[in-house]
C-alpha cells in the first residue's frame, strides 16, 4: 500500500466516528422537534410486550394486545426502560433516545453511498451526503423518527449490511464482514418479521457484488449460517414458547401452514394496499407521486412522495451508465439495483404498505443520486455538475414530499402520564378490542390477570382461542373488570363467559397517548352461564 493510500484510509478512519456523532445528533435533534410519540401500536402493545417479558406473563395473560401479543418485545425493551425509569420525566430528552436509530439509518445510508459511489473528490463526498440526506426526508422515514413502529431501527440493520457486506464481498475471500452482513440481517428479521421480505434483496445484492462464482458460494455461506444463528437466537425462545402454548411458532400468522388448533387454518394477509391492476403493479410508485390517502397508508392521512418514481427513472439511466463502467463499479451499482429490486419485488407482493419501506427509501436514494452522477457525466465534464443537479433534486423532493401523520402529541410532565389502575386482588381484566392494553402495566392489582377480546378472538370462533378465552373469564374466580376504547364499543352481556359488564358504571383512565376517545374500566358482575357458541350480546 502506498503512503498517499495509507494516509487516505487513516483520515477515512478518522472521520467515521465524526459523521456518526453527526448522525446521531441530528438524529436526536430532528425527533425532538416532531413531537412525542403516541402511535396506535405504542398504545396498542409497545407498552404492553416489553411489560410482559419483564414481568413472566406470557403464561399468565391471553393475548390482551390481540395477535400483537406475540410479537417480539426486544426493540421495544430500550424505549420501554427509559421511559418508565431515568428519562420518564424527561419527555423531550426521551424524544432524543427515540431519535437516535434514525441517526444509525443516516450514517448507514452514509456508508452505503460511499461503498456504492467511491468518491475520489468534494464533488463525489457531497454526492454521497446528498443521499443521505435524500434518503432521510423520505416520507416513511420521517413519519416514523422516534416512534416505535421500528421499522427504522430494522432499516439501520438493513442498510448496514448492504454497506457493510458489500466491500467485503469483493474481495477474493469474503470474511467477518460478509458474515456481520449476515448477522445483520438476520436480527432484522427476528425482531420485526416484516422484513423478511426484504433481507433476501440485501443477500442477492451482496451475491452480485461478488466476483465469480466461487466467492459468492463463500459469501452465501457465510451470510446464511450468520443470518441463521442470529435469528434464532434472538427470535428462538418466541418461536418455541409460541410452538409450545399454540402449537405454531408464529401463531397467529401462517396458520395455514402450522394448522394450530388454536385458530382457523388460514394465513393473515391484508389486501387493502396492494396494487389494484397489472398497470398500477408495474408502476406504482408512480401513483405515490400525487396526494394521496390509504392507498399504502394505514392512517388514513394524506401521503405524497416522488422518489419511488424517481428510483424506477434512475434504472435505464444507470443501465446505460453502466455498459462502459468498469466490472467493480458494475458490481457496486449492479449489487444497489438488485437489492432494492427485489426487496421491492417482495414487499410489493406481500404488504406494499409504506411503514416496511423504510429501508427501501434508503436504497432509493443511493440510486437516484447515482444516476444524477451519470446523467450529469453524459452532458458536462465538470464534476461539480452532479451533486449540483443531486441537490436540485433534493430541493425539489422537499418541496415536494408530505409524509403520512402517526399522531405526536405536545410534551407533558412526564412521558406517558397514565393513571394507575388499582383493582382488588386476583382481578380478571378483559382488553376489549384496541388500543387499550396501553393500560395493563399500570395496573395495580397483586395476581391479576388479563385477557383479550379482539378481533382475531371473533375470528377463531369454534375454535381454541375463542373457547379458552371464554373459559377464562367463566372461571376466574377473583372480579371482573373490562377495558375498552368507549362504552359504547363494549358488549354488555356476554351469556357464554357468565358475565355482564355495567356500562352505567365504566369510568375513564387518564392518560395523556389516548386521544378522540377514552380508555374506559367497566366492571363485570357474574350471571348464570349460557351454553356454548353464545356470543356476547351488544351494549348500549
Amino acid at each position: 500500500m502506498s503512503r498517499g493510500a495509507a494516509d487516505r484510509r487513516e483520515k477515512g478512519f478518522v472521520r467515521w466516528p465524526a459523521w456518526l456523532l453527526l448522525s446521531l445528533l441530528v438524529g436526536a435533534c430532528v425527533s425532538v422537534l416532531l413531537g412525542q410519540d403516541a402511535n396506535w401500536d405504542l398504545r396498542n402493545y409497545h407498552l404492553y410486550n416489553p411489560f410482559a417479558l419483564l414481568n413472566g406473563r406470557f403464561g399468565v395473560d391471553l393475548m390482551p394486545a390481540g395477535m400483537q401479543t406475540n410479537f417480539n418485545a426486544l426493540l421495544d425493551l430500550p424505549y420501554y426502560l427509559l421511559a418508565r425509569g431515568p428519562l420518564a420525566g424527561l419527555p423531550r430528552l426521551m424524544a432524543a433516545a427515540a431519535g437516535l436509530p434514525f441517526g444509525l439509518l443516516l450514517f448507514a445510508t452514509l456508508g452505503l453511498a460511499r461503498w456504492v459511489l467511491q468518491p475520489a473528490d468534494a464533488a463525489g463526498a457531497a454526492l454521497a451526503v446528498i443521499a443521505v440526506a435524500i434518503g432521510g426526508t423520505a416520507a416513511a422515514t420521517v413519519s416514523e423518527i422516534g416512534t416505535t413502529f421500528n421499522d427504522i431501527s430494522c432499516a439501520v440493520l438493513l442498510v448496514g449490511a448492504l454497506a457493510l457486506g458489500g466491500p467485503d464481498c469483493t474481495e477474493r475471500r469474503p470474511g467477518w464482514r460478509v458474515a456481520a452482513a449476515g448477522a445483520m440481517a438476520g436480527a432484522a428479521v427476528a425482531l420485526k418479521l416484516t422484513n423478511a421480505v426484504l433481507a433476501p434483496g440485501v443477500l442477492a445484492g451482496l451475491l452480485v457484488a461478488a466476483p465469480g462464482w466461487r466467492v459468492r458460494w463463500g459469501v452465501l455461506w457465510r451470510f446464511a449460517v450468520a443470518a441463521a444463528a442470529v435469528g434464532l437466537a434472538l427470535g428462538g425462545p418466541l418461536a418455541l414458547a409460541l410452538e409450545s402454548r399454540h402449537g405454531n411458532p408464529v401463531f397467529p400468522l401462517l396458520n395455514g401452514l402450522f394448522r394450530s388448533p388454536w385458530y382457523p387454518p388460514v394465513d393473515f394477509y391484508d389486501t387493502r394496499f396492494l396494487p389494484r391492476s397489472s398497470l398500477q403493479a408495474w408502476f406504482y410508485p408512480f401513483w405515490w407521486v400525487r396526494r394521496n390517502a390509504s392507498l399504502v397508508t394505514e392512517s388514513g392521512n394524506p401521503f405524497r412522495d416522488a422518489r419511488g418514481a424517481l428510483a424506477m427513472l434512475a434504472l435505464p439511466i444507470l443501465a446505460v451508465g453502466l455498459v462502459k463502467a468498469d466490472a467493480a463499479r458494475r458490481r457496486r451499482v449492479g449489487a444497489l439495483i438488485v437489492a432494492t429490486v427485489v426487496a421491492y419485488l417482495g414487499w410489493l407482493r406481500v404488504f406494499s404498505i409504506l411503514r416496511y419501506a423504510v429501508a427501501l427509501e434508503a436504497f432509493a436514494a443511493v440510486l437516484i443520486v447515482t444516476a444524477a452522477g451519470d446523467l450529469a457525466a453524459l452532458v458536462s465534464r465538470r464534476r461539480v455538475a452532479a451533486p449540483v443537479l443531486a441537490a436540485l433534486l433534493l430541493a425539489g423532493l422537499l418541496r415536494h414530499t408530505q409524509p403520512p401523520d402517526w399522531w405526536r402529541i405536545p410534551y407533558g410532565r412526564r412521558v406517558w402520564d397514565i393513571e394507575t389502575v388499582r383493582l382488588p386482588p386476583s382481578s380478571l381484566v378483559v382488553a376489549v378490542n384496541a388500543p387499550v392494553a396501553l393500560v395493563i402495566p399500570f395496573i395495580d392489582s397483586p395476581g391479576f390477570r388479563a385477557v383479550g377480546f379482539s378481533p382475531t378472538t371473533v375470528e377463531a370462533h369454534g375454535w381454541r382461542l375463542y373457547e379458552e378465552t371464554m373459559r377464562i373469564i367463566r372461571e376466574h374466580p377473583g372480579p371482573v373488570f373490562a377495558l375498552a376504547p368507549d362504552y359504547h364499543s363494549l358488549p354488555g352481556v356476554w351469556p357464554e363467559a357468565g358475565v355482564v359488564f355495567d356500562t352505567a358504571r365504566c369510568r375513564p383512565i387518564h392518560t395523556n397517548i389516548v386521544f378522540n376517545a377514552a380508555v374506559e374500566l367497566c366492571p363485570g358482575e357474574r350471571i348464570s352461564p349460557g351454553p356454548p357458541g353464545s356470543a356476547p350480546a351488544a351494549g348500549r
